[in-house]
């Protein structure tokens, strides 16, 4: 078994190339005809405007639909209602949450404030514009501290260039357990759905904004979203930061702004996918130009079964954008300890290859117990638990 498990990734490593990103999937066309309408009235306004993304201000009563229908049987002319239903729907489907709270200003009408070189900007404001105060690249991040509220509403923390444009849009939406990303460059784009994060009410909440190579990944309280949201425009063309919506209960704490520190969740990202490529080069160079039973023997010694037990753990975790953190000492053991690391990888499938979970039980158990190092059986037992 191990002899075929070993030989299969080695013809992996042959076969494939190595993979340095998250694909972005799911996409979904954003229906943004309500929203365009919004914009158009807002245009013609000169006062009063209202967040593109609130629910109704005052739901639609069922008394007043049924004098419409009335009145246009009176007039022989055909109601069509279908799109009252769906207000009243939506209307009620809010009534445990409250509306966004008034926004004075939109995007390109909202006042701008230079931040202070603290880099932290306490009790932010919603509608205002706050200056990140550098250019973004890759490494850099941006977190916000909140309180969350489960009666709150829809909220949203967005990235603005000079021009206004939201390059990513983050929306939390409570009421459809969904979490929206999007961009409005010239007009909404194509949305990226993924799920709620796990937010208790009236306790605080850290949003983390990360600049990857590609990509922004966003973390709530340190977990990472499911889906990650491309770049529409360079993030150098970053200059703001606004908030809109939340309440009841819902409150804005804190900013820490990009500095000169680059985000562990980038940096050790990038370490891991160097000793992934590492050792898959360790491996082409092992076995380049040489025969089958050459490859099997290379496979079957302690030197080369380690080598390709480690990237074929690396490889699975790479896959599923996630990293190890590497220098960890109990994680240093499993990653050199041939024993250990040829049961993990052989004792059975990882449910939706959640293999660096797994990984992180293995640990824990051997943290807490370092006896299991010692003895072959509580080793398995270990090994056992992790993967179940």
């Amino acid at each position: 078994m191990m002899n075929l498990c070993l030989l299969t990734a080695v013809l992996a490593v042959c076969c494939i190339s190595t993979i340095y990103g998250v694909e972005v999937d799911d996409m979904e066309d954003y229906d943004d005809a309500w929203e365009n309408e919004s914009m158009a009235e807002f245009n013609n306004q000169k006062h009063h405007f209202v967040h593109e993304n609130a629910p109704p201000t005052e739901p639609v009563k069922k008394d007043s639909q049924a004098l419409l229908r009335r009145a246009a049987d009176e007039s022989e002319e055909k109601y069509d209602d279908s799109w009252m239903n769906q207000i009243i729907e939506d209307s009620e489907d809010e009534s445990r949450t409250s509306e966004f709270q008034e926004e004075a200003n939109l995007v390109n009408l909202a006042e701008r404030q230079d931040t202070e070189a603290s880099g932290t900007v306490e009790n932010p404001a919603i509608n205002v514009k706050y200056s990140l105060g550098k250019e973004l690249e890759p490494g850099d991040f941006i977190e916000i501290h909140a309180t969350y509220s489960s009666e709150s509403g829809w909220f949203s923390a967005n990235l603005l260039d000079g021009s206004g444009n939201i390059l990513i849009h983050i929306n939390p939406r409570p009421n459809w357990r969904k979490t929206v990303m999007n961009s409005k460059i010239g007009g909404w784009q194509s949305e990226v759905r993924c799920e709620l994060p796990s937010l208790k009410s009236y306790e605080n909440f850290v949003m983390r904004i990360v600049m990857m190579d590609e990509f922004y990944k966003i973390y709530f309280d340190g977990k990472a979203l499911s889906k990650t949201f491309p770049y529409r425009k360079s993030i150098s063309t970053v200059n703001d930061i606004i908030f809109f919506g939340g309440n009841n209960g819902f409150k804005w704490n804190k900013i820490v702004l990009p500095g000169t520190e680059k985000a562990i969740e980038y940096t050790g990202l990038k370490a891991f996918q160097s000793k992934v490529n590492g050792l898959k080069q360790e491996i082409l160079t092992k076995v380049a130009g040489t025969n089958l039973q050459e490859v099997k023997s290379y496979a079957n010694s302690t030197e080369g079964s380690l080598t390709i037990f480690q990237w074929w753990l690396m490889k699975k975790i790479q896959d599923k954008g996630e990293f190890l953190q590497l220098g960890d000492e109990t994680l240093d053991w499993i990653l050199s300890n041939r024993e250990a690391l040829e049961m993990f990888m052989t004792s059975g499938d990882v449910a939706s290859n959640k293999y660096q979970e797994a990984l992180k039980i293995f640990g824990d158990l051997i943290h807490q117990d370092p006896g299991i190092k010692e003895e072959p059986l509580r080793l398995r037992l270990a090994v056992a638990t992790a993967l179940t």
